[in-house]
């Protein structure tokens, strides 16, 4: 940074506000096109209804209304519930909470976005195939629990 540069403050204002409809443009356009495409993905591969979109011990994204699409949390699906249909309609999920103490949250599934990553625990024969990714995001899960 040029030690000599002396702005106003209007003109951080104007920065400060042109990189937040920035952001904001950005995590609307990938909540839009990323996140519905990937459940998308998971239907179309998926054979039967909702319930081989989402497993126990997959990672998701969950929704939250209130909050942004940056601050969403990420959990673990602890859970399936099913309907009286015999469809899974939500589920619980583990969360990161306070400190170390972990949350479940029982959502709908429509309100969950799976993640391109299983859980190690799933398979375990499996484990060879299992992206580094993965074992990324379960770490950073359990290190916030």
């Amino acid at each position: 940074m040029d030690p000599d540069w002396n702005p106003k403050s209007e003109e951080f204002t104007k920065r400060v506000v042109y990189l937040q409809k920035l952001i904001d443009k950005f995590w609307n356009r990938w909540s839009k096109e990323y996140l519905l495409e990937l459940r998308e993905s998971h239907r179309n591969t998926s054979q039967n209804s909702l319930s081989q979109e989402i497993s126990v011990g997959e990672m998701v994204l969950v929704h939250q209304d209130n909050q942004r699409r940056g601050s969403w949390k990420l959990g673990k699906v602890d859970k399936l519930i099913k309907g009286d249909d015999h469809k899974v309609r939500s589920a619980i999920v583990k969360v990161n909470g306070e400190g170390k103490k972990a949350n479940q949250l029982k959502r709908p599934i429509n309100k969950l976005y799976s993640l391109e990553v299983r859980s190690q625990d799933e398979d375990k024969s499996n484990s060879a195939n299992v992206p580094e990714t993965q074992a990324n995001i379960e770490q950073l899960v359990q290190d916030q629990q």
